[in-house]
């Protein structure tokens, strides 16, 4: 691959893929449980969490395995 196709990948990656799904993660109001008390009820830190172990799994990349 030329350096500019690979610039091309690297850009459309971030536009289609990375870019809204760090957005979705931002708009989880999660929390430490410093700041909220009821962190584990409200349940945001696993929803941010299977976000982007969502995310993860998603990916094409050999040998990859999420925990």
């Amino acid at each position: 691959m030329d350096f500019n196709a690979a610039i091309a990948m690297n850009d459309q990656t971030w536009e289609k893929s990375i870019i809204p799904r760090l957005s979705e993660y931002v708009r989880i109001p999660a929390k430490s449980p410093l700041f909220d008390p009821d962190w584990s009820v409200n349940g945001h830190m696993d929803k941010a969490a299977d976000l982007m172990a969502g995310w993860c799994r998603e990916q094409e990349v050999t040998g990859l395995s999420v925990e």
